[in-house]
């Protein structure tokens, strides 16, 4: 084998490699490109069930506060009746 000749097969086997490496830089690429989409879906999911959540919090807390002020306006005609029966005994 000459020197020639084992100087081409390297050069040959190099740029195999390197068609290679080119090739899984690319898969890589891809492989990066779906897990950072995959990231972002969850991540939209995840903000969505938070801000549901919170909806659902302000809204059991608006409701509360209703009836808060139910109860405040019907003890307030009940002590207001009381005070009105106990005037005219």
């Amino acid at each position: 084998m000459t020197l020639c000749s084992v100087t081409m097969t390297l050069c040959s086997e190099r740029d195999e490699l390197v068609s290679q490496l080119s090739v899984m830089n690319v898969h890589v690429q891809q492989l990066t490109a779906r897990e950072s989409d995959a990231y972002q879906q969850v991540k939209a999911c995840i903000e969505l069930a938070e801000q549901s959540q919170l909806d659902m919090s302000q809204v059991g807390l608006m409701y509360f506060i209703s009836l808060l002020s139910s109860l405040n306006v019907f003890v307030t005609v009940y002590v207001s009746k009381e005070q009105h029966c106990h005037a005219t005994d």
